[in-house]
């Protein structure tokens, strides 16, 4: 009985390995994608220190299972505090790293927003320009750039008066110029509204 007990521990031992290092990696690549994406790094060192402590506990509870599978049956005088916990309780304190998983994919949804806003600003602004030069004013709505100077709307839900207005892009024509307004997500309930001039390329913030 001891011995098929023991034998359990091996595919424990990798499965909490394996929980450990997915924490590093998690908490690693959100820092590496925050420095890409030029976002504060604040709260993803928060989140990676609590990733590094589960993947600590993680990994070391994996260790200990597999050395205890390797080795034959101890006896009480040499029992280690690891034999008194039971691997439901590790699994029980690791759920807990849910929380920063979490605060990592909303971060790294709002990056991939704000990557998918800008480069569908960049790919509008040209063909403004050109309705600009030819008309002598901008166009009243985006739509009218489609078919002639644009095949299709970039990331037209951006731009969906429905969609919901922490992930919506307002165009303000005007007549010589046009704005955009919309709101950067940096971190997860942290939104500013900004303002960006088709014309002059102007950013900035309303305060």
């Amino acid at each position: 009985m001891q011995a098929a007990v023991k034998k359990t521990n091996y595919p424990l031992a990798i499965s909490f390995w394996l929980v450990g290092f997915f924490f590093l990696f998690a908490g690693g690549w959100n820092v590496y994608d925050s420095v890409l994406a030029g976002e504060p790094l604040v709260g993803c060192l928060v989140a990676l220190f609590f990733m590094v402590l589960f993947a600590a506990v993680a990994i070391v509870y994996g260790n200990f299972l597999f050395k205890e599978a390797l080795a034959g049956p101890v006896g009480p005088e040499k029992s280690s505090i690891f034999q008194r916990v039971h691997p439901a309780r590790v699994i029980g304190l690791l759920a807990y790293g849910l929380i920063p998983i979490l605060f990592i994919y909303l971060s790294a949804d709002s990056r991939s927003y704000n990557r998918r806003r800008e480069a569908a600003l960049q790919q509008i602004r040209p063909a403004v320009l050109q309705y600009l030069a030819d008309h002598g004013k901008v166009p009243r709505e985006l739509q009218v750039l489609v078919p002639g100077y644009l095949e299709e709307i970039p990331e037209s839900s951006l731009f969906d008066p429905e969609a919901d207005s922490d992930r919506r892009v307002e165009y303000l024509p005007m007549r010589k110029t046009a704005r955009f307004h919309y709101r950067l997500v940096r971190l997860p309930g942290f939104e500013t509204d900004w303002y960006y001039d088709i014309v002059t390329e102007k950013q900035w913030q309303n305060k």
